[in-house]
């Protein structure tokens, strides 16, 4: 019975040792995989899982060193892209400042230009009201003249007539009515 009780203590203890060195074995790369996970985790991406195994838990180490890689080439992309896209968008702030201030140059010589066009257009009424004026006195001088010259005419020919009465010689009176008829065709004019 005592042989039994000590192979079977032996026994146990040896158990105990083969599966606390499994454990150590598979649990410990497992703790370091974790440890890396978090690291990257918390963002050191500088962060590497050194196993040095040729098993699955190796492969395991080498995919997560490889992925950790993978994340800090796409971060540095993404900071490259963001300094780009940064710059992109000061350049283009600094043009549309620039496009902004022109414009509102353009829209300040619009208002100038405008407010010179209604002072240009008031006085072109103005002088057009003053034209219309003007042509309408004009009008009415040439109607008064053009009537005063018709009566001289008039009192010409009325002198011509009286005149006429007086005259016996045929060739003086046909040229005193051939005058007489040439004023009375201008008059008619």
């Amino acid at each position: 019975k005592h042989d039994f009780f000590v192979n079977s203590l032996l026994t146990a203890c040896i158990a105990l040792l083969l599966v606390y060195m499994a454990v150590r074995y598979f649990v410990s790369p497992l703790q370091k995989i974790t440890a890396t996970a978090e690291q990257v985790g918390e963002g050191d991406l500088g962060a590497r899982c050194d196993l040095r195994r040729q098993d699955e838990l190796g492969s395991l180490g080498d995919a997560m060193n490889n992925m950790i890689c993978k994340l800090a080439e796409a971060n540095e992309m993404k900071l490259s892209y963001s300094r780009t896209l940064e710059n992109d968008i000061r350049d283009r702030t600094r043009d549309l400042e620039l496009k902004n201030q022109q414009l509102e140059n353009l829209i300040a010589d619009l208002h100038a230009e405008s407010r010179e066009r209604k002072r240009v257009t008031r006085a072109l009424l103005g002088s057009e009201k003053q034209l219309q004026a003007l042509l309408e006195e004009k009008d009415i001088l040439l109607r008064e003249v053009y009537h005063r010259t018709k009566n001289n005419m008039l009192v010409i020919i009325s002198m011509l007539e009286l005149q006429l009465d007086g005259i016996e010689d045929d060739r003086a009176r046909r040229v005193f009515l051939e005058t007489e008829n040439r004023i009375r065709a201008m008059a008619m004019v």
